[in-house]
C-alpha cells in the first residue's frame, strides 16, 4: 500500500486533474441512470381516475394524490370553467392526459416527475403555423457591416434596426411577408421572405439619394453636402401603419430618437432626441413645419399629408434655431402638388383593431376566495401545518369582511369588472386628396377623418383635418404660395376610476339596473368606478394655420434669392364637465376656454455661387414672432339642479372663477455659410 501511495504521489498535476474528472464523470453517469430508471418507473405507474363533471384542475389534484407527479400550469393555459368527466382505470398518466386533452387545445410535457402544461396552441391556426423568425446581416458592397439599417415588414409598423455588427432579427413573420431594408444614402431593397429563415443582403450606394435635397432649416441642401448630424426618416415604409400620430410610426426606426408609448386614444407620445438633455426644464424638441416653428400638437397633423421628416441632432445642424433647439429639431415638410395634365384623386381608408399585449384581468371569484383564505389561513386551514382545509370554516363568521362582500360570497356572485371597464378598441381612418398642376401651378388639397376608440371604456378620440397647399410661378423670377391647414379634435368622455378597489363579490348595478354608489357598502367609501363615465364631458380643440410665402430671384444677380414667410395661426380649446357624483356626491361643474394666437414673419436672403472647384452658399435670416394667450376658467360645487350640466354654472352654491393672459414677442437673426471644395471638403 505504501508503494501504491508513493506511485500516486508522483503523478504530475495534469494527470491528477484528469483522474479527478474521470471520477466525477462516472459519478454523474450513475446518477443519470438512476434518475432515468426512476422516471421510467414513475411514468409506467398505473393510475385510476373516476370523476364526473369536474374541472381539469381537480383531475390534476386527483393524479397528484395517488402518484409522485406534480403539475405546473397557469390557469390561462385552459378554460378552468369547463367541466370534464373521467372514467379511467389502470392506465398510465400519459394515457390519462391524452384522453382528457383529446378535444382540447392543450399540450403537455413530462420531465421526470414533473408535468408541464405548456400551451393552448396544440392545434394552431394556419396563419400561426406559417410564422417564423428571420435573421441576417446587412453590409455594403465592400462587405463592411451597416449598423442602423431599418428593417420592417412591409405594410406594418413591426420592424427593427441592425446592431453595430449589421445583424438583425425579426420574429413572428408570415411566409408571405416582404422585408424592406432602408438606410440613408443607400438604395432601399425589398425581399420576399418565403421559406427563408436567414436573409443576408448587400446594399448599394444611392447616387440619386446623395443628390437628394433635404430640409436643414431656413433652406435646403444636398445630402452629399451635409456636415451636421441630419437624419431623414423613411416614412414611406410606414404609410400603411394604423397610427393616428406620425411620431408613433417612427418608433424604433430612426437612430438617436426615442418615442414613448401612449395609453390613451389620441395621446401625444413623448419625444427625446439623443436622450435627456435637461433635468427639470423643457425636454421636447423644436418642431418646424414647412419652415415655420410649430407650437401645436403633432397629433393635429394628418400623417397622410406629410411628405418628409428630417431630424437635426447635433449642435452644428440645429444651431440656426438658437437655444430653443437645445433638445433637437424635427423638420416636417407637407405634400405639394405634382405637375400633370389632369387632377389626381386619391382615397385611402382603413379599419384596424387593437388589443393589449398583456391580459391584466382581475382575479375571479374562485381566485379571490383562495387569496382570502391564504390571508386568514389560521382559520381556513387546520393546524399545525395549515395545509388541510378547515371543515368548520364559515364565511359568514368572518367579521374582517364587510357585509356586502359576505353577501356576494354567499350568493355566488362572480362579476367581471375588467370586462365591464374595457371595450373593443379600433382605429378608423379616411383620407381624400386631390393634387395636380400645370407648368406654372401645382396644388394639393386633402380632407381626413380619424376616429380611435381606446381599450378603456369611454376613451374616445376624433379628428377632422383639411389642408390646402398651393404654389404658382407668376413670372420667371417671382413665385408665390400658401400652405394652410385646419385640425379639429374631440377628446370628449371621461374614463372609469381605475384606482378604485373592486371585487368579483359585488356588482356595479342594483336589481333595477341603477348604479350602486358604494358597491362594497358606504362604510368603505369606495365609490363605483363607473360613476365617472356618467359625467357630461366636452373636450374639443381647434387649430388653424396659414403660411403665405413669396420667392424672388433678384434680377441681374445670379444665385441671389429672397424669400418672405408670413404665418398666422390660431389655436383654441374648450373643456367642460358636469358630474352629479362629484364633490362628495353634491355635484361639480366647470367650464374653461383658452386661445393662443401666433404670428411669424421671416425674411430669408440666400446667395449661391460656383467658381470653378469652389462652391459657396450663404443664408441670412431676420424675423420676428408674436404670441398672445388668454384663458378663462369657471367652476362650481354643490349643484341643487344639475340637469343643465355645465351650461348653468350659476346654480352652484360654491363658485370659483379665474382667468389669465400673456403676450410675448421676439426678434431673431441668423447667418450660415457653407463652403465646398471639389465636393470633398
Amino acid at each position: 500500500m505504501k508503494k501504491k501511495s508513493e506511485a500516486l504521489g508522483v503523478l504530475n498535476p495534469r494527470a491528477k486533474k484528469l483522474l479527478l474528472i474521470m471520477r466525477l464523470s462516472i459519478f454523474l453517469v450513475l446518477i443519470s441512470v438512476l434518475a432515468s430508471s426512476a422516471s421510467v418507473y414513475s411514468q409506467a405507474t398505473k393510475l385510476t381516475v373516476k370523476m364526473k363533471n369536474c374541472k381539469i384542475a381537480d383531475v390534476f389534484d386527483a393524479i397528484e394524490q395517488q402518484s409522485d407527479f406534480y403539475f405546473f400550469y397557469s390557469r390561462d393555459n385552459f378554460d378552468d370553467n369547463r367541466l370534464v368527466s373521467v372514467d379511467i382505470e389502470g392506465k398510465t398518466v400519459e394515457k390519462i392526459l391524452d384522453e382528457i386533452f383529446e378535444d382540447q387545445a392543450i399540450s403537455y410535457e413530462i420531465v421526470n416527475k414533473n408535468i408541464l402544461i405548456k400551451t393552448t396552441n396544440k392545434f394552431p391556426a394556419t396563419s400561426d403555423l406559417q410564422q417564423k423568425t428571420v435573421s441576417g446581416t446587412v453590409s455594403d458592397k465592400s462587405g463592411q457591416p451597416l449598423p442602423g439599417v431599418t428593417v420592417i415588414i412591409k405594410g406594418t409598423s413591426q420592424g427593427t434596426v441592425t446592431d453595430a455588427d449589421g445583424k438583425y432579427s425579426l420574429s413572428n413573420i408570415p411566409e408571405d411577408a416582404t422585408l424592406v431594408f432602408s438606410f440613408v444614402g443607400m438604395k432601399p431593397q425589398e425581399i420576399i421572405v418565403g421559406n427563408q429563415t436567414s436573409i443576408d443582403i448587400s446594399m448599394e450606394v444611392d447616387a440619386i439619394g446623395l443628390e437628394e435635397v433635404v430640409a436643414i432649416g431656413y433652406g435646403t441642401m444636398k445630402k452629399s453636402d451635409l456636415t451636421g448630424s441630419v437624419v431623414s426618416a423613411d416614412i414611406e415604409a410606414f404609410r400603411e401603419s394604423p397610427n393616428v400620430n406620425i411620431m408613433q410610426s417612427l418608433q424604433g426606426s430612426v437612430p438617436g430618437i426615442q418615442i414613448g408609448q401612449v395609453d390613451q386614444a389620441g395621446e401625444e407620445p413623448s419625444i427625446q432626441i439623443r436622450g435627456v438633455n435637461t433635468l427639470s426644464g423643457n425636454k421636447n424638441p423644436l418642431i418646424v413645419v414647412d419652415g415655420i416653428i410649430y407650437r401645436g400638437r403633432i397629433g393635429d397633423l394628418n400623417p397622410s399629408d406629410i411628405q418628409s421628416i428630417e431630424i437635426l441632432k447635433d449642435a452644428s445642424s440645429k444651431a440656426i434655431y438658437g437655444s430653443q433647439a437645445a433638445n433637437g429639431v424635427i423638420l416636417i415638410t407637407t405634400k405639394s402638388g405634382k405637375k400633370s395634365d389632369k387632377p389626381m384623386f386619391h382615397y385611402s381608408g382603413s379599419v384596424s383593431f387593437q388589443n393589449p399585449t398583456v391580459d391584466a384581468r382581475l382575479l375571479n371569484r374562485e381566485e379571490n376566495l383562495e387569496k382570502i383564505k391564504g390571508i386568514y389561513y389560521t382559520k381556513a386551514y387546520l393546524a399545525p401545518d395549515y395545509s388541510l382545509p378547515n371543515p368548520d370554516f364559515d364565511w359568514a363568521t368572518q367579521t374582517e369582511l364587510v357585509p356586502a362582500l359576505l353577501d356576494g360570497i354567499e350568493n355566488g356572485t362572480d362579476f367581471d369588472w375588467y370586462k365591464e371597464l374595457t371595450s373593443p378598441a379600433f382605429i378608423t381612418d379616411h383620407l381624400l386628396s386631390i393634387n395636380g398642376g400645370t407648368d406654372k401651378t401645382n396644388y394639393y388639397i386633402s380632407g381626413g377623418y380619424t376616429k380611435q376608440d381606446g381599450y378603456v371604456t369611454n376613451d374616445h378620440y376624433e379628428r377632422y383635418t383639411t389642408r390646402i397647399n398651393f404654389k404658382n410661378d407668376i413670372t420667371s423670377w417671382l413665385t408665390i404660395g400658401i400652405n394652410t391647414f385646419g385640425s379639429f379634435t374631440d377628446f370628449s368622455g371621461i374614463g372609469p376610476g381605475w384606482f378604485v378597489a373592486t371585487s368579483p363579490f359585488v356588482t356595479p348595478y342594483d336589481e333595477n339596473g341603477e348604479l350602486i354608489i358604494y358597491p362594497k357598502g358606504e362604510s368603505t367609501t369606495h365609490l363605483n368606478p363607473l360613476l365617472n363615465i356618467q359625467a357630461d364631458n366636452k373636450q374639443v380643440g381647434n387649430n388653424i394655420s396659414g403660411l403665405f410665402y413669396g420667392d424672388i430671384k433678384i434680377p441681374q444677380i445670379e444665385g441671389l434669392t429672397y424669400r418672405i414667410n408670413y404665418n398666422k395661426s390660431l389655436v383654441w380649446s374648450e373643456n367642460a364637465t358636469g358630474n352629479k357624483y362629484g364633490a362628495g356626491l353634491t355635484g361639480t361643474v366647470n367650464k374653461a376656454h383658452a386661445s393662443n394666437n401666433e404670428e411669424t414673419l421671416d425674411n430669408i436672403l440666400t446667395y449661391e455661387k460656383q467658381i470653378n472647384a469652389h462652391s459657396l452658399k450663404t443664408t441670412l435670416v431676420y424675423g420676428y414672432r408674436k404670441a398672445k394667450y388668454d384663458n378663462t376658467n369657471a367652476s362650481g360645487q354643490n349643484i341643487p339642479n344639475i340637469s343643465l350640466s355645465y351650461n348653468s354654472l350659476q346654480q352652484a352654491i360654491i363658485q370659483q372663477i379665474s382667468s389669465g393672459a400673456w403676450s410675448e414677442s421676439s426678434l431673431y437673426q441668423m447667418a450660415r455659410l457653407n463652403y465646398n471644395y471639389k465636393n470633398k471638403y
